[in-house]
């Protein structure tokens, strides 16, 4: 059995910055095994804030973004044109270059 670890970090930015490279390296390592990147979005601050960090990250031109297939998760059920939707949040909706998040 697999002991879980916890990490802690001292500010959502930082937490952020440490998830975007590991997304950005799992996506890697995903793709280079022929297979597309899956990522689901979620929303929130924090969300918000590692969907940033990815955008911002350095290692971001190492994925090929034509390969990563987003999904959008959230527990509530609103019409794509209502303030609450998340379909307009995430890297996609930030990005006007469709290789980089």
């Amino acid at each position: 059995m697999t002991v879980p670890t916890v990490l802690m970090h001292r500010s959502p930015e930082l937490l952020a910055q440490a998830v975007a490279a590991r997304l950005v390296t799992r996506f890697v390592d995903v793709q280079s095994t022929g297979r597309p990147a899956s990522w689901v979005l979620t929303g929130g601050r924090i969300a918000d804030t590692i969907h940033r960090a990815v955008a911002e990250s350095p290692a971001r031109g190492a994925l090929d973004w034509g390969r990563v297939e987003l999904w959008w998760g959230d527990e509530r059920f609103v019409g794509r044109d209502s303030d609450d939707s998340r379909s307009n949040s995430g890297p996609s909706a930030r990005s006007t270059n469709a290789t980089s998040p």
